[in-house]
């Protein structure tokens, strides 16, 4: 039954005028700030993607767009990219803008995967795909796989027909815009790996990938392994050897530490800027490039392969 606000008291009425009015600025805030997310979030992905920028400008510019975007942060937020893709019947892709929803939607419930809020993510679409920038909480060490599988594959039980699959991958933590290209990186490889998957809702991690790999070594005839090794390893050994330099325990550290610059220039007590010195000088030497979650698998096997 409807009420006839016209026989209300002139009181009545003013205060609920003003109500509407804060109802009406408030959802207009909240629809800017979404806005301003999935701003974010392209432009992010844009910059980590470019060609044309350097690659020692792109934290810099990363530091500062989310200082312009995300009110009240200082530094560049501890982040975590969520890449997801899926295939209907026939073959037809998933539209990209309806998994964003369902993603930012399954994020933010309050059993998810972790606990974040609707303005800690910033999502775009990338052809076919939805590329999520989750901002992770302290101390929360990442997003839980296995629950955000569970939810997904809940939320779209009734959605998806016998035959559709939805595939998502995540990438590391990040704490430190450097990183960024790696974390994306692992989240498109990861969400390859997930495309592969038997089950409808599929998602992979890094983790995955790795443990996935270096199980595979076992199969390798030990004479190849030793060639693997010597073709990766020894121009660093030669260098080594050579100048006295440390760039095969640098190498090895950087590993270990998930290709974290922080953690590793804090491993081997070095500045940042000493690190990337080495890793540009062990790419140059190996003619590689590190940031490729490929190349990282590469000289991890080769250093297990010894």
């Amino acid at each position: 039954m409807e009420a006839d606000v016209s026989q209300w008291p002139e009181p009545d009425t003013e205060l609920l005028g003003r109500i509407a009015e804060l109802l009406t600025d408030a959802r207009s805030a909240h629809e800017q700030a979404k806005a301003a997310r999935r701003d974010l979030a392209r432009r992010s992905l844009d910059l980590v993607c470019s060609g044309s920028v350097p690659p020692e400008e792109i934290p810099i510019r990363l530091r500062s767009t989310a200082q312009a975007v995300l009110s009240g942060v200082a530094t560049w937020p501890r982040c975590q990219y969520v890449v997801a893709g899926g295939a209907r019947q026939g073959g037809r892709p998933v539209p990209a803008p309806a998994l964003r929803v369902l993603l930012e939607e399954a994020l933010v419930q309050p059993a998810g995967p972790v606990r974040v809020a609707a303005e800690d993510i910033a999502a775009t679409v990338d052809g076919e795909q939805a590329v999520l920038l989750v901002l992770m909480p302290e101390p929360a060490p990442g997003l839980d796989l296995a629950a955000l599988r569970q939810r997904l594959a809940t939320a779209l039980a009734h959605w998806l027909g016998p035959t559709d699959s939805v595939s998502i991958g995540v990438g590391s933590p990040v704490a430190d815009p450097g990183n960024a290209r790696r974390a994306l990186g692992e989240a498109r490889n990861a969400l390859r790996s997930a495309q592969d998957g038997p089950d409808r809702v599929t998602v992979r991690g890094p983790d995955d990938l790795t443990a996935h790999f270096l199980s595979l070594l076992p199969l390798i005839p030990a004479d190849a392994r030793r060639s693997f090794a010597a073709r990766h390893l020894g121009p660093l050994r030669h260098h080594d050897r050579r100048h006295r330099t440390e760039l095969l325990a640098t190498l090895e550290a950087f590993l270990e530490c998930d290709a974290s610059w922080t953690r590793t220039a804090a491993r081997l007590h070095l500045h940042v800027n000493s690190l990337r010195h080495r890793i540009a000088r062990i790419e140059q030497l190996t003619d590689t490039d590190l940031a490729l979650l490929e190349t990282r698998l590469d000289f991890l096997a080769a250093l297990r392969a010894t």
